[in-house]
């Protein structure tokens, strides 16, 4: 495996699941039916027949199953700059109003959060009674984070959604995306739900911690970063009727939140790396690398646990340090003077002479550490199992998002370190290198270009060059 090799788009796998839909649907937690209820028969999309919205969504395509693939998950999501809302279909008869809000966590509470007040709920669209799909039809709008953030409304970081609905009028300020109730007063709620499914644990007429969907969630096929929300707009004792239709809304651009950062596959080697990522509304850990032929490189090539594992030098030769190097025990090829000959061939500092660390581990000064120890990996590089590496490679960023040193990162509507600002490529960079070009290679700092060997200290055995960490033999042993 070359550890510079370029990015895989993607892991190319994939499960078929011949089985029900009802096997593996959602259902309502107080009430045991399977949801979203759709109504047989039904050949529009006002039909009670959430089904049918998605088809409609999707471009007239059956991409999505409206019970297999529905989620009650994410309940967060991490925006881009631009987010268009798109009503699909007002299936409900009652008034009301989608938007979205901050997700604030609570400092008291660790892994908790703050329900926003009606205050600092945002809202994009309300609607009373019922309006088809060809009556909303062309009706979209377009919100800027960078505007709401000057505005101080987008504080940055994860969005929810709420839906807020009742038998009063509800008005949403054009400029301030304020919800209003009679009389032009900041709106009080009948009913208010929110994707983060704790909020809606004590819907009024509730059992207090009867928990009760209000919403499902399906992420697009055919559109990237796009999600469709099917609200319930009554609390079930109010007469819920779970065909999820009473409001169904479209968001382009937010993937799932959480997305992006790295996790553990608990699998072995360079497979245990992983990055979160959205997989049809679920954020899973993805495997980073995949297995490969084991090659001399430091790197747990095939995921089996052991590095370097097995014969992959020519005769006379052993890999130490990921790097084919003669044989000294053999005696034709004696170590440079400094360096001392182990039990294994490899030539040391004499300190280790007589130590045999094993899997991510090196002898250092008589000791066994860790392997990246004393390693500086050239520049974009990270130390794995004492061997530099792309963090980056098999990780596939949603769209507006760039891996950066393992995680997909945006800056598109988030502030930079002072002294940095966002390029293109929504990528926080020194002031001065946004419309710098680079060689391969290098890279820019503070606005000129370095090349990434810069200050690189390789693993024994290695040099660095063109960037990148190459063997170079004649470092360890003399070959006459």
């Amino acid at each position: 495996m070359n550890p510079r090799a370029q990015r895989v788009g993607g892991l190319g796998f994939a499960l078929v699941l011949w089985c029900s839909a009802r096997a593996f649907a959602i259902t309502q937690p107080t009430t045991g039916v399977t949801i979203p209820i759709i109504t047989p028969g039904g050949a529009v999309c006002a039909d009670k027949n959430v089904q049918v919205c998605l088809n409609d969504a999707e471009g007239n395509a059956t991409n999505i199953n409206a019970l297999t693939d529905a989620k009650v998950t994410p309940e967060t999501y991490q925006p881009t700059c631009n987010l268009t809302f798109v009503p699909i279909v007002k299936g409900g008869s009652i008034v009301d109003a989608f938007g979205w809000y901050n997700v604030v966590p609570d400092p008291a509470n660790a892994g908790k959060f703050l329900q926003p007040a009606v205050s600092q709920m945002f809202g994009m669209f309300a609607a009373s009674g019922f309006q088809t799909g060809a009556q909303l039809s062309g009706q979209s709008f377009v919100l800027d984070l960078k505007t709401e953030a000057a505005a101080g409304r987008y504080t940055g970081g994860a969005i929810g959604f709420f839906l807020v609905s009742g038998t009063g009028a509800i008005t949403i300020d054009p400029m301030t995306h304020q919800l209003h109730g009679d009389g032009g007063t900041l709106l009080v709620p009948q009913y208010q739900f929110f994707t983060q499914q704790a909020f809606n644990a004590n819907n009024p007429g509730s059992t207090p911690g009867a928990l009760y969907y209000n919403v499902l969630t399906w992420q697009s096929v055919r559109d990237p970063n796009t999600f469709y929300f099917g609200w319930e707009d009554l609390p079930i004792p109010q007469g819920s009727d779970s065909d999820f239709d009473d409001f169904v809304f479209a968001v382009t651009g937010v993937q799932c939140g959480g997305g992006g950062e790295p996790c553990d596959t608990g699998k072995l080697g360079p497979c245990k790396a992983g990055t979160m990522q959205c997989r049809k509304g679920v954020i899973t850990c993805v495997q980073t690398v995949a297995p490969t032929t084991e090659t001399c490189n430091a790197v747990d090539d095939d995921c089996n646990g052991q590095v370097d594992d097995g014969s992959l030098c020519p005769t006379d030769q052993i890999c130490s340090h990921g790097v084919c190097v003669s044989n000294c025990s053999s005696g034709e090829f004696p170590c440079l003077p400094g360096l001392a000959c182990n039990l294994r061939g490899e030539c040391v500092e004499p300190a280790c002479a007589g130590v045999d660390c094993g899997d991510g581990l090196a002898c250092k000064g008589g000791n066994c550490v860790d392997a990246c120890t004393g390693i500086i990996c050239p520049h974009g590089l990270t130390c794995l199992n004492g061997g530099c590496v792309d963090p980056c490679q098999g990780i596939q960023c949603d769209s507006g998002f760039t891996c950066i040193l393992g995680v997909c990162e945006s800056c598109a509507c988030s502030d930079c370190a002072a002294g940095q600002v966002c390029n293109k490529q929504s990528v926080c960079v020194d002031s001065g290198c946004e419309t710098q070009t680079c060689a391969a290679g290098t890279y820019c700092a503070q606005g000129e270009c370095h090349d990434n060997c810069e200050g690189a200290v390789c693993p024994l055995g290695q040099r660095c060059m063109s960037g990148d960490c190459i063997a170079d033999p004649t470092q360890v042993s003399d070959a006459g």
